[in-house]
């Protein structure tokens, strides 16, 4: 089972996906970030994490990001911060641009796996990814939403986007 996590931030979800057995490639844009992943990850015991340090962009090839690192999984947790600071939610505002990625990242992977933000509008992300998206689930603690992650596959499907459990998209 192997994972490319290609916006690493601290590795916090790095270390999780090793901790559940992933052989993972860590990706990370900020060079101080990264720094501190490199020097971290080892540290608390994820041994074996291929660490990149390479911009994510609509131009930049997905073959030169993985290299010969060949996915099951790629994950993105897109900075939900503008240039000024401020707090964004829609797809298309954050770094990286997932609407523009998306279908370059499915060639690699069977499965595509993004963290939004709780602010998002989820019938919004759902019809923007499309068919390919199969599952949302909602990440709350103590009833209050903390994060959504959207789970894509390669194979979407051809059905209409259900919300109700059916056979193009589950909620949970």
């Amino acid at each position: 089972r192997r994972l490319a996590d290609l916006t690493g931030g601290l590795g916090v979800d790095t270390a999780a996906f090793c901790a559940a057995g992933f052989e993972v490639l860590y990706n990370e844009m900020d060079q101080d970030l990264y720094d501190a992943a490199r020097s971290n990850l080892p540290a608390i015991g994820c041994g074996g994490v291929t660490f990149r340090n390479t911009e994510i962009t609509d131009g930049q090839s997905v073959d030169d990001i993985l290299g010969d690192f060949i996915p099951d999984i790629i994950f993105l947790d897109p900075a939900r911060r503008a240039d000024d600071g401020r707090k964004v939610f829609l797809l298309e505002e954050c770094r990286p641009d997932v609407l523009k990625l998306k279908d370059k990242l499915l060639e690699k992977a069977e499965t595509l796996m993004i963290k939004l933000s709780p602010m998002a509008d989820i019938d919004m992300v759902c019809s923007r990814l499309g068919p390919r998206c199969r599952q949302m689930h909602i990440m709350a603690s103590r009833g209050e939403c903390r994060e959504l992650l959207a789970v894509m596959r390669r194979d979407g499907g051809s059905g209409s986007m259900r919300q109700d459990g059916g056979e193009s998209l589950k909620i949970t």
